[in-house]
């Protein structure tokens, strides 16, 4: 019966302890504005107050840009060709360097 009541004291400390460990996270988290963020992703465009700059984006010949849509950390652009084609480029938008292109075709029967 003795090591019953240790065993569940024990439980107990560690149960309280989590909850602490829990708290601490969530009031970091708060106190920060969120959660961390990884190294591994891109460096914010402007920090606040700053000015964004210049960027300029060569475009193909005779391309027509019909759409353009933010997703995650690149911008993407839908361009109209000359010859009716359509094509993605996708473009880092802090330094505005192309990261590829996506040719779309009609799929065949």
């Amino acid at each position: 019966m003795r090591g019953l009541k240790t065993l569940v004291i024990i439980m107990g400390v560690l149960i309280v302890i989590g909850v602490g460990v829990v708290a601490g996270a969530i009031i970091d988290r708060a106190a920060r504005g969120g959660a961390r963020t990884s190294a591994v992703t891109a460096p914010a465009l402007a920090a606040p107050g700053k000015m964004f700059g210049n960027v300029a984006v060569d475009l193909p010949q005779g391309a027509k840009i019909q759409e353009m849509a933010a997703a995650g950390e690149r911008l993407v652009l839908r361009l109209l060709m000359p010859d009716g084609a359509e094509r993605l480029l996708v473009l880092d938008p802090g330094s505005g360097q192309p990261l590829g292109t996506i040719e779309l075709r009609p799929a065949k029967p």
